[in-house]
């Protein structure tokens, strides 16, 4: 059985401590998570998956900056502009072997199942096209059953990206050395 790797927002604003939403301690997953990703072997991954929280003039007024305070859900900064330093993820998906294709999922809200699949491009490292996210994942072999979750932040984005693999038919194995919440 093949894996899934899902690498979430491990992006600048989250991970460096002058980041705009720096979750604390999560610059301690960049040299393990340097290791881990080097060391994936195509024969227990199908492909890696890492997503990126990608804001820009939209987020102004956006629940992710309003937050809920019914449900606990804090208002953020604005953080992850795409383009920008902020942005960029502090892993380079080349450090994964050439022999597992790398995606990169785009998504504009804390959840990355949240928007519509249409609203949520996965772009190829392989061949730079892109197509919905549900389609990434119908697409993916039928040995591909686990997911295994890395990144930040557990309490939220990391959360959601679990619950809704889970939801899809997914197992799912965290790794709890890199994966860093904000509380």
């Amino acid at each position: 059985m093949h894996k899934l790797l899902v690498c979430v927002d491990t992006q600048f604003d989250f991970v460096m401590p002058s980041g705009a939403l720096y979750v604390p301690g999560a610059e301690q997953i960049i040299q393990p998570g340097i290791e881990f990703l080097a060391r994936l072997s195509p024969a227990d991954y199908a492909a890696a998956l890492f997503t990126f929280d990608s804001h820009d003039e939209t987020f102004e007024g956006s629940p992710e900056n309003l937050g809920d305070p019914a449900s606990g859900v804090p208002g953020f900064p604005m953080h992850c502009a795409k383009g920008t330093p902020g942005w960029q993820n502090v892993f380079n998906p080349a450090i994964v072997p050439a022999s597992i294709p790398v995606h990169q999922l785009h998504k504009s809200v804390f959840d990355m199942w949240e928007e519509a699949s249409a609203n949520t491009p996965v772009y190829s490292s392989v061949d730079g096209t892109s197509r919905p996210r549900d389609n990434f994942f119908e697409t993916l072999p039928e040995t591909v059953r686990v997911a295994t979750v890395i990144g930040v932040a557990s309490d939220f984005c990391v959360k959601w990206a679990v619950n809704g693999l889970l939801a899809h038919g997914f197992a799912v194995e965290g790794v709890a050395h890199l994966t860093r919440g904000i509380a």
